[in-house]
Order: structure tokens, then sequence, then C-alpha cells
């Protein structure tokens, strides 16, 4: 038999760090439906650490203007991708399992002190 411990929350134990809710949905087809507008609100972390206080650290509202359920893109938007210097690129496995990691290019150097 396992043991069960408790977890410690890691920010508040009483408040969240982000919440994020959905306002509109729209049906687009009978039995498919999208989030058509959301809004998100983040909370600064350290202050929920040090006093349990959830103050806004950012606020981010999203609508969706166009969608289509079967759009027609070239297979090269998803193929010739520009990969940021220093990015970390994983590759996966068809279990979803990470079976490498390498670096893209190189990233700028820390400046030595």
């Amino acid at each position: 038999m396992g043991s069960t411990s408790e977890v410690e929350p890691k920010w508040s134990p009483n408040k969240l760090i982000f919440e994020a809710s959905v306002s509109k949905f729209r049906e687009i087809v009978p039995g498919v439906w999208y989030p058509a507008a959301a809004h998100a609100t983040s909370y600064d972390g350290r202050l929920l650490q040090e006093g349990n206080e959830q103050k806004v650290r950012w606020e981010e509202s999203y609508a969706i203007e166009k969608i289509e359920l079967n759009p027609h893109y070239p297979a090269s938007a998803f193929r010739e991708l520009e990969i940021p210097a220093g990015a970390t690129i994983y590759k996966v496995d068809s279990d979803g399992k990470i079976i490498e990691t390498s670096t893209s290019g190189k990233s700028p150097e820390a400046p030595h002190r």
C-alpha cells in the first residue's frame, strides 16, 4: 500500500494565482461549439506567498473574430518555422514521450563578470 501525504499549496492556501473564464460560446454547426470570448487574470505570486494578498499582475481579454472548421493551409505553414536561437526543441515519439532534446542555434552568451 502507498502512503498519502498532504501537499502544501505553492502560492496560497486559499487564493488563486490565475483565473480564466469564457463569457460567450457560439455554435458554428450543430454540436460544434467554440469559446468566442474569454478573460484571464494573473495575480502576483510573490504577494500571495508573502502575505496571501491577491493583487492583479496582468489581465487579458480574448475574442475570436473568425473560425473555420476545415481551413486549407499549405503544409509549409507547419513545417517551415522560424525557431529563435536558444529555444529548446523536443523530439517526441508516437506515445508522446520525449526522446531527444536540443537547442536551436546559438543563444546569446551571458556577460562575464
